[in-house]
């Protein structure tokens, strides 16, 4: 899963982690790319060392394995790939020094591996690597959560809100009922315990038509945040629907085949609620995905109408450097991408909701 900010977090290696089995590694074929500059590499690459870039995760359908590989090239001039492999841990930035991980050979090309022995509802951080004479080149991580998945009750199908009266659409993407519309429930100006939400500069037209915005606390309706699957955090949704958990959206990611052109899969296609170039657009799954910006609360602006959006998870972390900031996992899309990002975001941001049926 490409993230585009590579942020150190904090987290704890699981106990005797380093010793978790794995199995070989699957080569796909021999034959070398082209040499590009990926959006998967930490930096821009140098002359010397190979390039390399992680794949997507898949078969992450058994709440103890995924399989995960990568891509490696050489510039010219640059000496043979002595060793090729992936390195894997909790933290955000595992090394073959201090990490688990499995060798996969030597030379270019594709190759994969079975990741075996993990922790189910926990969140690893995957890196493909590869090494010549001149050292060591780590690709940016994949991030998921290893899940066996859940089962929406059926079925799935339009509803209507009884809090409010608002129907909303619905979606079975694999095993998951979602709302194909992003939540519309609360008041822009509230009294006593209703629930606040935020409407795209401040016109209730916009919340009718991309639907709310909401802090994470509020999306969170003051329950204790999840990593499982299901969550089991009702949070502001409506009576049998939930909110995800960072678990619930690998599920998702795994169903339409990746987070490679997973954003694609999920926008709503031509350029009603995206700007141009909405790149890869299919609404393949007819989820219908939709440019819904955000609030800052800090600052009091809004940001990214039919560029990009966000969807909260119940799942969040804190940033190692600062104990006193907090993230949250959220699902990403954009308009000049089709990639989906799993990637964290301050929870004092207003982003959309989208709820899964118990």
């Amino acid at each position: 899963m490409k993230t585009l900010r590579f942020t150190f977090i904090y987290s704890i290696l699981i106990a005797g982690l380093v010793a978790l089995p794995f199995s070989s590694c699957k080569k796909d074929k021999d034959e070398p790319p082209p040499v590009t500059v990926s959006k998967g590499e930490f930096k821009a690459p140098r002359p010397k060392l190979p390039s390399v870039v992680t794949s997507d995760v898949t078969e992450n359908t058994t709440g103890t394995s995924v399989r995960c590989g990568g891509t490696v090239s050489l510039y010219a001039g640059a000496s043979p790939v002595t060793d090729r492999g992936l390195v894997w841990g909790t933290d955000h930035n595992p090394t073959i020094e201090n990490s688990p991980h499995v060798h996969c050979g030597a030379g270019t090309g594709t190759f994969s591996a079975l990741i075996e022995g993990l922790i189910e509802d926990q969140i690893y951080f995957i890196h493909a690597f590869a090494e010549n004479a001149d050292g060591i080149r780590y690709a940016g991580y994949e991030v998921v959560s290893v899940t066996n998945g859940s089962i929406s009750s059926l079925p799935c199908e339009s509803f209507t809100d009884v809090r409010d009266s608002q129907t909303y659409n619905a979606v079975l993407i694999g095993d998951q009922c979602w709302m194909a519309e992003n939540l519309n429930f609360g008041s822009m100006n509230p009294t006593g315990d209703e629930i606040q939400k935020y409407c795209y500069n401040n016109d209730e037209a916009n919340c009718d038509e991309y639907g709310a915005l909401y802090t994470w606390d509020m999306a969170m309706g003051g329950d204790a945040q999840s990593v499982t699957n299901p969550s089991g955090v009702d949070g502001i949704c409506p009576e049998g629907w939930h909110l995800p958990s960072f678990s619930e959206i690998c599920q998702l990611t795994e169903e339409i085949g990746g987070t490679s052109h997973g954003g694609g899969a999920l926008k709503e296609t031509k350029f009603l609620h995206w700007v141009k170039p909405n790149e890869g657009a299919t609404d393949l799954y007819n989820f219908k995905s939709l440019g819904s910006g955000g609030y800052n609360t800090a600052s009091l602006t809004f940001g990214g109408l039919k560029t990009i959006t966000y969807y909260w998870t119940t799942t969040g972390f804190t940033y190692y450097g600062d104990p006193d900031r907090q993230f949250r996992w959220t699902m990403k899309h954009w308009s000049k991408f089709d990639w989906q990002s799993q990637s964290y975001e301050d929870d004092y941001i207003a982003r959309s909701v989208r709820c899964i049926k118990d």
